[in-house]
């Protein structure tokens, strides 16, 4: 029996040990999990699965009402059935409730089959690996792209899976797509807003990830600081107060600032300054029209350790694997 919409394909069989409206769900959950529906998406109501499916109604009605008491479904009065936020539908309690039905069911067709379960569960982590390097989930997103790589190469290490690096300018734009497989963006929390803007037409969640200066920087802004007075250079206005918070609190000074599009202003910013710190992107600039007098540092950040742990607690390969255990 088969029912199909645009995005999704019902196939029931009668001979499995599932029940029938455990196949309906397990279908829902899989095209969730892949991507195939996403928040927002209609179902098919159940009168129309129940006469395209030849199944009893209350069968359809049954794996409604579970789908949308574990949160992954939300249903009205009236209204059609749609699938709920991806963040709310897999996370937590709900994640862990799907990934040991979806391995229940794996397990049982492996017995069907005659496969022996260990060999199949070992070819699929190779393959759920090798599927994750393909399409991946999660990047990071900076305004130059060697302080996303250095992001993304430090998130891999904490997620255990594939991260990507962007620059904030390509973001969303059509000379640079994005994979469809992303799901989760990391940015620090003076670009979220830049970064929702322009990803505003996707669904896609994006993290704001805490950073600090790195200690090899601090450092040597604070040699600088004892010495002459320190200057901040940075590309967009917006981010003024963020980096200019940043420095206060971890170096402990105050700074005058300039804006990258500005070259008088920076210029002149050298002239009363004996060191210049700068964000990446304004390195050309720098090296253009900064003095040789004038000490220009730049400003190298790291992901906070303790806060990148908590906002991807929940994600890792290695916390799923710890939250489906018996």
């Amino acid at each position: 029996m088969q029912y199909n919409t645009s995005k999704l394909e019902f196939t029931l069989d009668q001979r499995s040990r599932s029940p029938l409206f455990r196949q309906i769900q397990d279908q829902v959950r899989y095209a969730v999990s892949v991507g195939a529906l996403l928040p927002g998406d209609a179902l098919p109501s159940i009168r129309q699965l129940e006469s395209e499916l030849g199944v009893n109604r209350n069968t359809v009605r049954r794996a409604y009402s579970e789908l949308a008491v574990d949160g992954l479904i939300v249903m009205r009065r009236g209204c059609e059935a749609r699938v709920a936020d991806l963040q709310a539908a897999t996370s937590g309690e709900c994640a862990s409730r799907l990934a040991r039905e979806l391995a229940g069911e794996f397990l049982r067709r492996t017995e069907t089959e005659g496969l022996d379960s260990l060999h199949f569960a070992s070819l699929f982590s190779r393959c759920a690996h090798e599927h994750d390097v393909r399409y991946p989930r999660w990047c990071v997103v900076e305004c130059s792209l060697r302080q996303a790589e250095a992001f993304a190469e430090v998130v891999a290490q904490y997620l255990h899976r594939k991260v990507i690096a962007l620059e904030l300018d390509a973001l969303g734009s059509a000379e640079s797509p994005l994979a469809p497989s992303l799901r989760h963006v990391l940015t620090p929390a003076w670009h979220v807003a830049e970064a929702r803007t322009r990803l505003k037409h996707m669904a896609l969640e994006v993290h704001a990830m805490t950073v600090r200066l790195s200690e090899a920087c601090v450092v040597r802004v604070r040699q600088s600081a004892a010495l002459s007075r320190v200057g901040l250079v940075v590309r967009d206005a917006h981010s003024v107060p963020g980096y200019r918070e940043i420095v206060r609190e971890r170096i402990g000074i105050e700074v005058s600032w300039a804006l990258a599009d500005d070259e008088t202003s920076v210029r002149s910013l050298a002239e009363r300054c004996g060191a210049l710190i700068y964000t990446t992107p304004c390195d050309a600039l720098i090296r253009r029209v900064v003095p040789k007098s004038t000490e220009a540092i730049e400003l190298v950040f790291e992901p906070q350790p303790e806060a990148l742990q908590e906002l991807v607690s929940g994600y890792s390969t290695e916390s799923m694997e710890e939250a489906i255990k018996p």
